[in-house]
């Protein structure tokens, strides 16, 4: 049916790539528009009919989609959309040991990012640079370890757990900037890392501006509340400090400490750590 290939066409162009995201095949019978991110009105092509008539219906919404967010789309042979929506289905440390053992090309993982970004899932962040959590978190993890061993009972321990936690949360804009801070060992130069950018590569970025940064250097971060969301020490004031941020992570990295649900320590089955000390 020519209007079906002409409106094909049509779509191809107005995404301005005729080519594979991943593998650089350019057969037009092979390519096809991959999403990076769904709404409630995308178009999905397993809701039309699986006919000429149900395609064509499917390329002229998708057009009119298209023309509205241009940037949401990418081209894919089917192999590699295979291979990409296989990725996106399982779990996130499934996806980083295939990418450790070299099994994902670069362009695979980069336009796995890219779709996790879009659609608020974790970036794949490089599997060979080491991330050192900031000294007060390590300090504050050390202190409860020591609160379940000198605690005669469960109920005892969680009063000593409740009181190291306010102590460090309440003094989370007190710390010095090297307590605060993250540090990511670069495996490479910042400029050979994949958009978009993991924390540490992102304030190495940064420093660049002031001087040269090598491989296996360690970079510094604090988390921020405004863009570019993170800063290297030397260049970050205490009002920008991201509490809730550090909050967020203060309770991911106490879960696996606790020989219960952490939220039982505030007395709400479902509460977090940041909506008791927002409440």
């Amino acid at each position: 049916m020519r209007a079906l290939t002409e409106l094909k066409k049509e779509c191809f162009e107005r995404i301005g790539v005729k080519i594979c995201y991943c593998c650089y095949s350019k057969n037009p019978k092979q390519l096809i528009i991959h999403h990076l991110s769904y709404t409630k009105n995308s178009i999905i092509y397993n809701k039309f009919e699986n006919n000429d008539d149900g395609r064509l219906k499917y390329y002229a919404n998708l057009l009119d989609e298209i023309k509205i967010n241009i940037t949401n789309f990418l081209i894919f042979c089917i192999n590699c959309h295979n291979k990409l929506e296989k990725l996106l289905r399982l779990s996130y440390n499934e996806v980083f040991n295939l990418a450790k053992n070299d099994k994902l090309s670069t362009n695979l993982i980069r336009a796995y990012n890219e779709t996790c970004l879009k659609r608020g899932m974790k970036i794949l962040e490089n599997p060979n640079d080491e991330i050192i959590l900031p000294f007060f978190i390590l300090k504050l993890k050390k202190e409860i370890e020591e609160d379940f061993i000198t605690a005669k009972n469960l109920k005892q321990f969680k009063e000593f757990s409740m009181i190291s936690i306010l102590y460090y949360v309440n003094r989370i804009k007190e710390f010095s900037f090297d307590d605060l801070a993250f540090i990511g060992v670069l495996s490479d130069i910042p400029s050979n890392y994949l958009t978009p950018f993991p924390d540490h590569v992102q304030a190495a970025k940064l420093l660049e501006s002031v001087r040269e940064i090598k491989k296996d250097e360690k970079i510094k971060y604090i988390h921020i509340y405004n863009q570019p969301f993170v800063k290297p020490p030397e260049m970050t004031r205490k009002d920008e400090i991201n509490v809730s941020k550090y909050i967020s992570i203060i309770e991911k990295e106490l879960k696996d400490l606790f020989p219960f649900d952490i939220d039982t320590i505030f007395g709400k089955p479902k509460q977090t750590v940041s909506e008791y000390f927002y409440d």
